[in-house]
């Protein structure tokens, strides 16, 4: 997993400083100049404006396409260890509850979303705001989603008196559509903020997933099951062979 570590979501506060960075300078030459000055600095200001848009709707893509491909790959990988244990003979409730759960997983984004995303950025850049809360939402919904999956493996775990330490703590902050009204009306100030924050917890919830890999493959370790035909077993027989070489 480590290619898919510090998802990139700071490059959605780029477009927000480029915009209070307009504001800022439009103002500094209202004070200095007069509107005379202001009227001739538009050029330069919708030109950095543009590329503003520009950045935002490439922010906005990269952000969401790289999510949907940790969270596609992240259910793939529950479903392999949700087979896996159940394969070992483990009738527990515990592991039944597991499949459960990863039975009903589903992505949260379609294929196309990211494209769709971004054009709809670049098409109508206020949008942007819209497009943290729906980013914000996803890695709520992602991570609420696996600590599900993470609480049951503890519970297994714990049950055969395998000893590892999973990280179950919530990391992701819920934020409603109010902050992104609240960053839209500071001009992109706490869309700043609110960018940087989402950076910091992506890249905490990512480092947790990778470290977690280590530790479901020290638990497979400790049953001291072999079932080669499962690890050979398309869609995801390699991510278990993976888990087990750790």
């Amino acid at each position: 997993m480590a290619g898919s570590r510090g998802f990139p979501a700071a490059l959605l506060a780029i477009p927000f400083a480029v915009v209070l960075g307009v504001a800022v300078f439009l103002a500094y030459r209202l004070a200095t100049g007069g509107v005379g000055a202001v009227v001739s600095s538009l050029p330069l200001a919708l030109a950095l404006l543009y590329i503003a848009g520009v950045l935002g709707a490439y922010g906005v893509y990269v952000v969401l396409r790289r999510h949907a491909e940790h969270e596609r790959k992240m259910i793939g990988l529950y479903r392999v260890i949700a087979d896996y244990l159940g394969s070992l003979g483990l009738r527990d409730i515990e592991v039944v509850e597991l499949q459960r759960i990863v039975g009903r997983l589903r992505p949260t984004s379609g294929d196309g979303e990211p494209l769709r995303d971004a054009l709809l950025v670049a098409l109508f850049p206020p949008s942007i705001f819209y497009m943290l809360y729906r980013y914000n939402r996803l890695l709520y919904e992602h991570e609420t989603a696996s600590l599900e999956v993470l609480s049951r493996l503890a519970a297994i775990a714990e049950k055969h008196g395998v000893n590892v330490d999973i990280d179950t703590r919530r990391l992701v902050a819920e934020r409603g559509p109010g902050a992104a009204a609240a960053a839209a009306a500071t001009g992109g100030l706490l869309a700043i903020l609110w960018a940087a924050r989402l950076a910091r917890e992506a890249a905490g919830a990512m480092e947790r997933n990778s470290r977690v890999e280590g530790v479901i493959a020290r638990m497979l370790e400790s049953l001291r099951v072999e079932r080669p035909e499962l690890l050979r077993a398309p869609g995801g027989g390699g991510a278990v062979a993976q888990l087990r070489r750790r």
